[in-house]
């Protein structure tokens, strides 16, 4: 288990184990993130006519956003090595990836505008919502056949 100074979580495990000529490793891995961002503004604006002295409006607006992302994510990985004798093995290994991302997002302004004569109020929110799910595997093998102890050897791969 580790962390960040994000809020996270993130998990994994490892199993290794060999017996003679076989060995397996496997691996898992897992995150979790949520994320909250908020923001709140305001702006005073005024505007002056052309008369000296006078002003057409006063503009005065706030506007609140949240954003909510969260985030969910994991692979997986397997091998497995057969040691056929003492100068060819054979490897098998394969594993995935998983993602899963949502964002939601969220928007408020009101304008407030103090005309003469008349005042106004203009409001509206808006907001949004993005979804993204992504994804890949992958197997393989290979052989190896050693001709000495120096390194040269013969590798094939799937």
């Amino acid at each position: 288990m580790n962390g960040s100074n994000q809020p996270f979580v993130s998990p994994w495990i490892s199993y290794m184990w060999k017996k003679e000529k076989l060995s397996v490793n496997l691996f898992a891995s897992g995150r979790y993130s949520n994320r909250i961002n908020t923001t709140d503004s305001w702006e005073l604006k005024r505007e002056d006519a052309a008369t000296e002295g006078l002003y057409d409006s006063v503009w005065y607006k706030t506007t609140s956003q949240k954003e909510d992302n969260r985030s969910i994510s994991g692979n997986v990985f397997m091998n497995i090595d057969y040691e056929i004798d003492s100068t060819s093995d054979i490897s098998f290994d394969g594993g995935g990836f998983y993602n899963n991302n949502r964002s939601l997002g969220s928007r408020r302004e009101v304008q407030t505008f103090y005309l003469q004569p008349v005042d106004s109020i203009l409001a509206y929110s808006m907001g949004d919502t993005t979804l993204s799910q992504s994804g890949f595997g992958h197997f393989g093998a290979d052989y190896t056949k050693k001709f000495d102890d120096k390194g040269h050897n013969l590798r094939m791969f799937l």
